[in-house]
């Protein structure tokens, strides 16, 4: 974005404020503030000023200039604030939800007890049974693998699904993706750089499948099955092995056979890759252009209308409801209940997603969840929950929703090492 000479120390840092006339062709700031409200405009642009190094701090949505950057500044701006007019091209779901609360209605413990490391390996998912699926890992021995556990709704540890590519796997590799299928059983991605096999299972924990993807210069940190067999993925690229920066994000549809049928390109994808560039400490894990916790931390799940419904750790958050034909259908945002706060977990049914949001510092959560249930169709917001469940001030562990019924699932490993079933409805 050039700037007239004028305006430049020979330290090159602007002293007169750059117009929105001048600033619009690049990010298109001006819809956002018409349709969000000049305070809320200006609580976002302080927002992100404080994620973005070597920026300056004074922004000034009413008179819609930007005050005392440097020519690298005016990048990190252009790229920021473009994040923020994809906002305006959708309809924000509406801030007005009902309020309430949970009461736990039932806690099983399940019979198998584990070790003194073991602990949850990220978020647990469900299926029409009410059969719940996670991985339990120690993160000592973590070149060991983990199996996707299955537990009954009566706590009983069910089956195993231990892939066979277990012992090949790179070290520290248990976080990566696993998804329940539409017609029964589920799939795992299992990444040994450079390849990805994608595994599926029947429900008894036998190996059905067992596919290679036949471009795999990614880290895959979703998964997600389309009922006709199509395989959905989203993460990271990892072009070079040998290479410390990896940040680009990536998604892509591939057929059951593993071939690739379409690489996609979100809106929204490039702005989040560019301010990693830039360093903001949001999206950028380990520094500027090393990590992307936008991609690394999304969520990805099956809805009942056939689609995959993708989620980047954004705020506000954005889903991609996405076709099996690798079309994007649409582009749901969901504001949460305090600004700033990114969804750590998603849980999707019956037209309705049940968002755990918290505060992200950076490289850990504020403590402070609240969760979200959302029309799935437009991102309104229906209902906010708050004070926590089962006595502890947070909601995370959420495993399954069902709407039907009112009931949310958590999961929690208990100091005896039994894996907790915890049933929660609203009061």
């Amino acid at each position: 974005m050039p700037a007239s000479k004028n305006r430049h120390h020979s330290s090159g840092t602007i002293t007169e404020p750059l117009s929105v006339d001048e600033i619009r062709p690049y990010h298109n700031f001006a819809p956002f503030v018409r349709q969000t409200g000049e305070s809320k405009a200006q609580t976002r642009a302080n927002e992100i000023l404080q994620h973005l190094p070597r920026v300056g701090r004074c922004f000034e949505v009413s008179a819609g200039r930007i005050i005392g950057l440097s020519r690298e500044s005016e990048v990190a701006m252009k790229y920021a604030l473009r994040l923020f007019a994809l906002v305006a091209a959708v309809s924000v779901g509406a801030t007005h939800a009902q309020t309430a609360a949970l009461r736990v209605e039932k806690t099983i413990v399940s019979k198998s007890t584990f070790g003194s490391n073991d602990t949850l390996a990220g978020t647990g998912q469900c299926d029409s049974s009410g059969n719940i699926y996670v991985r339990v890992f120690d993160p000592v021995n973590s070149h060991q693998g983990s199996p996707v556990l299955m537990f009954d709704n009566a706590g009983a540890l069910q089956t195993k699904f231990a892939g066979p590519h277990r012992a090949e796997l790179q070290e520290g590799r248990f976080e990566f993706a696993f998804a329940v299928v539409p017609r029964g059983g589920i799939a795992v991605a299992d990444w040994n750089y450079p390849d990805i096999h994608v595994v599926t299972f029947s429900p008894d924990g036998k190996v059905e499948s067992d596919v290679q993807l036949d471009f795999a210069r990614f880290v895959p940190y979703q998964l997600a099955v389309f009922p006709s067999g199509e395989l959905f993925l989203s993460g990271i690229e990892d072009s070079n092995r040998d290479h410390p920066y990896r940040y680009k994000s990536f998604a892509a549809i591939y057929d059951k056979t593993g071939h690739l049928k379409k690489r996609l390109v979100l809106n929204g994808d490039e702005e989040i890759d560019r301010a990693i560039e830039l360093g903001d400490s949001r999206y950028a894990s380990f520094g500027p252009s090393n990590g992307n916790s936008a991609a690394a931390f999304g969520i990805a799940a099956t809805g009942e209308d056939g689609n995959v419904y993708l989620v980047r750790r954004t705020s506000p958050a954005i889903v991609y409801v996405v076709s099996s034909a690798g079309e994007v259908v649409r582009k749901v945002v969901v504001e949460p209940q305090t600004s700033g706060d990114m969804p750590f977990e998603m849980q999707l049914a019956k037209g309705k997603l049940a968002f755990v949001f918290d505060g992200w510092t950076g490289s850990r959560s504020s403590g402070n969840s609240k969760l979200t249930i959302v029309d799935a169709s437009n991102g309104e917001r229906l209902v906010d929950f708050e004070g926590g469940v089962a006595g502890v001030g947070w909601f995370f562990g959420l495993s399954c929703y069902a709407p039907d019924s009112g009931a949310f699932t958590f999961l929690r490993m208990s100091h005896a090492r039994h894996v907790e079933i915890i049933t929660a409805r609203r009061k």
